[in-house]
C-alpha cells in the first residue's frame, strides 16, 4: 500500500504536467517551472512522511549504531525491504519528473503537421489556400493585423530584409521560403486589407485571413500561439465584439518545413540580418 500509493502520485505528475504543456499556449508554458518545483517538493514531502510513517527513521538510527555485519542482518526483513522499495520507488519519481519537464519538446517533435485552410487575394478575388499550396516552400509564419501599431510593421520589416539579405547572399535559399501574415483580427481584416498590408512590405509576403473563428482558433492551437480582445482591461470575446476594442497577440515568427513539421520559432524583434543568418542555418542550399 505505501509503494503504491508513490507511485500513483508520481504518475499523476507526469499526466498533469505533460497536459500542460502539449494542450497550453505560450503562457501557460512558462509556467512549468513552477509546476516543477512545486511538485518535486511535494514528492518529496510525500517521500518523507511514508519513511517516517513506516518506521524507518528508527532504523536508520540503529544502524548508525551498528558494529558488526551480524548486527545488520538482524534488523527487520520488511524494514530492509521497504528501504529497497523506496529507493526504487524514488528513482522512478526522478526519472518521470525528468520525462515530465522534458514534454515541451517531445510534444513539438511528434506534433502532427501543420494543416490550414485560409483565403487569399488572388487576381482580385478571395481564393482558398492551403498548407498543400505551396509545394517545397519552408512556411515562414507570422501572425498579426493590419491596424497594429508597432510589432506588426517591426515584423513585416524584418522579414522584407531578410528575404533582402538571402537574396544578395543565397538566392537558392530565398527561393525555398513563402512568408505568410495571418491576421487575427478578421472582424475588421479583410482578405483585400491584410493582402495590401503584407504586400506593402514586400510581393513576397502573403496576407491570409481565416474564413470563420474556428478555423483561426484551430491555426493558432496549432502554431501555439496566443491572441484575444479586450476593452478597458477586460477580455471581450468573438463573434459579439464591441466597436472600440483593442487586440493582443504572440509576437514569433515560425518555421515549417516543406513537410509541415514545425523546424524553430524565432522571437520578435530579432533584425533583418539575424533573421536571415539563422534561417540560413535552418534551410539547406539547394543545388
Amino acid at each position: 500500500m505505501r509503494w503504491c500509493f508513490l507511485v500513483a502520485f508520481s504518475m499523476w505528475r507526469f499526466l498533469v504536467v505533460f497536459w500542460i504543456l502539449t494542450n497550453s499556449d505560450n503562457k501557460m508554458a512558462k509556467r512549468v517551472k513552477r509546476v516543477g518545483d512545486v511538485t518535486n517538493f511535494v514528492v518529496l514531502f510525500v517521500a518523507l512522511g511514508l519513511a517516517k510513517w513506516a518506521g524507518l527513521a528508527k532504523w536508520a538510527k540503529s544502524v548508525k549504531s551498528v558494529k558488526s555485519v551480524k548486527s545488520v542482518k538482524s534488523l527487520k526483513p520488511w524494514s530492509m525491504t521497504f528501504v529497497r522499495q523506496l529507493g526504487v520507488l524514488s528513482l522512478g519519481a526522478l526519472s518521470l519528473g525528468a520525462l515530465s519537464l522534458g514534454a515541451l519538446p517531445l510534444a513539438f517533435a511528434q506534433a502532427a503537421p501543420l494543416t490550414f485552410s485560409l483565403t487569399q487575394l488572388t487576381d482580385g478575388k478571395a481564393t482558398l489556400v492551403t498548407e498543400k499550396s505551396f509545394p517545397n516552400k519552408h512556411l515562414l509564419i507570422a501572425v498579426g493585423f493590419t491596424g497594429c501599431p508597432d510589432i506588426c510593421p517591426t515584423t513585416l520589416l524584418d522579414i522584407k530584409n531578410m528575404l533582402a539579405i538571402l537574396d544578395a547572399e543565397s538566392a537558392s535559399q530565398a527561393a525555398q521560403i513563402q512568408p505568410l501574415f495571418v491576421t487575427i483580427d478578421p472582424a475588421r481584416d479583410s482578405v483585400d486589407d491584410v493582402s495590401r498590408y503584407a504586400a506593402y512590405f514586400d510581393s513576397r509576403i502573403i496576407g491570409l485571413r481565416a474564413p470563420d473563428w474556428d478555423t483561426l482558433d484551430a491555426l493558432v492551437k496549432q502554431l501555439r500561439a496566443t491572441y484575444g480582445y479586450q476593452v478597458d482591461g477586460k477580455a471581450v470575446y468573438p463573434p459579439d465584439l464591441p466597436e472600440h476594442y483593442t487586440v493582443y497577440h504572440s509576437t514569433h515568427f515560425y518555421l515549417y518545413g516543406p513537410d509541415r513539421q514545425l523546424l524553430t520559432v524565432y522571437p520578435y524583434n530579432l533584425g533583418g540580418a539575424r533573421l536571415a543568418a539563422q534561417i540560413q542555418q535552418a534551410i539547406p542550399v539547394s543545388q
